[in-house]
C-alpha cells in the first residue's frame, strides 16, 4: 500500500502465468484442495510469495551491500 494525500491506496495488481505439466498442474491442485484453499492459483500465489519472502530474509545481507532487485534487471527468468 501507499501513503497518498487523502489516506491509502492499494498497488496495482500485476497478472502472470506459469507453464506447468498435467502431473504439476494435478499435484498443485490436490495441495490446495488438502489446505482448503479457495483456489490452486490462490494456493500457488501464497506459496510463492512465503519462499520469495524466506529468500529475501535469508540473502538481506545482500541486498543490503546494493544486490540489483529484479526491477532493476526489468524482471527475473529462471
Amino acid at each position: 500500500m501507499e501513503l497518498i494525500k487523502g489516506g491509502l491506496t492499494m498497488n496495482k495488481t500485476i497478472s502472470m502465468s506459469i507453464r506447468v505439466s498435467e502431473d504439476e498442474l494435478s499435484k498443485l491442485k490436490i495441495a490446495a484442495a488438502l489446505l482448503e484453499y479457495s483456489s490452486y492459483s490462490e494456493f500457488v500465489r501464497r506459496t510463492a510469495l512465503i519462499e520469495a519472502s524466506r529468500i529475501i530474509k535469508e540473502n538481506k545481507p545482500l541486498l543490503e551491500r546494493g544486490f540489483a532487485t529484479a526491477e532493476e534487471h526489468g524482471g527475473y527468468s529462471k
